[in-house]
């Protein structure tokens, strides 16, 4: 009975924390949307789970390393030769990512 009251008392809470601010947490945010790591900004890219501001950042600087007309990234695995992003790193965000070849 207890954790029934907490739950509900964690939830209340986060409906009001998200009705003040109008904002959503990290993690609910990237639930409804995906990102095209070859076209995606750096705010959408933090929005992906465990990747934070220099992470977005060396996607970006690896981005601008392809050549002119070619995909920096095609499936999510790809990623990984971006600096900072490793096998655990990429099973994270892989749900939230969408490819322009149609590859989840």
């Amino acid at each position: 009975m207890y954790v029934s009251v907490a739950v509900c008392w964690i939830l209340t809470a986060a409906f009001v924390v998200e009705h003040i601010t109008g904002q959503r947490s990290r993690d609910e945010i990237a639930v409804y949307s995906t990102v095209n790591p070859n076209e995606a900004s750096l705010e959408s890219l933090v929005r992906l789970p465990s990747i934070g501001p220099v992470t977005a950042e060396a996607i970006l600087e690896y981005r601008l390393g392809t050549p002119e007309g070619k995909e920096a990234f095609i499936k999510p695995s790809d990623l990984q030769g971006v600096k900072g992003i490793g096998p655990k790193t990429v099973k994270k965000i892989e749900p939230w990512l969408s490819f322009n070849n149609g590859t989840p």
